[in-house]
């Protein structure tokens, strides 16, 4: 498959360009930092462009078989001009299978205490991936949103749990590695079309 993976030098980004490039799919990283892919210029094709462009996205876009979104945080309502963005691109270049990635912190009710301080600490952050998402739903694409868990560099995890209802138990992070697999898996298997899902360590 062609895959464009938008983020790609982010802390998912580079996990999801190998994971990717390892099944064979033919990647290409488009990032608005092109020298940040130094170490993965030899596996991918790079596309330099900012992804509030829209033009240069929907260039980068046409011919690919799926988009995979991994933007952090960053500037106010950050995601929820990329992700209005991509959507437009993605009509212009005539593709539909997007999977959108977001924080489990913005609808996570447990640990109760854990879960309550995230969201007064990250209100702002919060608020905008969930308009990020409700872009994308509202979209007609072929859409995936998956909400991870607290992220982190922890490579022995099991695979991931993805689950589409609330998570009734822990554990309450998720490796990287493990959350780029996840993210391919989505793709390659064409699973959870129009459908928000909850990613959790396994």
């Amino acid at each position: 498959m062609r895959i464009l993976v938008v983020g790609s030098t982010g802390g998912t980004g580079p996990h999801i360009l190998r994971d990717a490039v390892a099944r064979g799919h033919e990647v290409t990283a488009l990032d608005r930092r092109p020298e940040a892919l130094d170490g993965i210029k030899g596996m991918v094709r790079v596309a330099s462009a900012d992804a509030r462009d829209v033009e240069a996205m929907a260039e980068a876009i046409a011919g690919q078989d799926a988009v995979i979104v991994s933007v952090s945080g960053g500037d106010d309502k950050r995601h929820q001009v990329v992700a209005t963005r991509v959507v437009e691109a993605m009509h212009l270049a005539g593709v539909r299978r997007l999977v959108f990635t977001s924080a489990y912190g913005i609808v996570a009710t447990r640990p109760l205490l854990t879960a309550g301080l995230t969201r007064r600490r990250n209100r702002d952050l919060f608020a905008d991936q969930l308009a990020a998402d409700e872009v994308v739903a509202a979209s007609d694409l072929d859409w995936t949103i998956a909400r991870a868990t607290r992220l982190t560099e922890d490579d022995s995890s099991k695979p991931a749990r993805v689950e589409t209802e609330l998570l009734a138990r822990g554990p309450w992070s998720l490796g990287r590695t493990a959350w780029a697999t996840a993210l391919v898996d989505f793709v390659e298997q064409g699973s959870h079309i129009r459908e928000t899902v909850n990613v959790t360590g396994g």
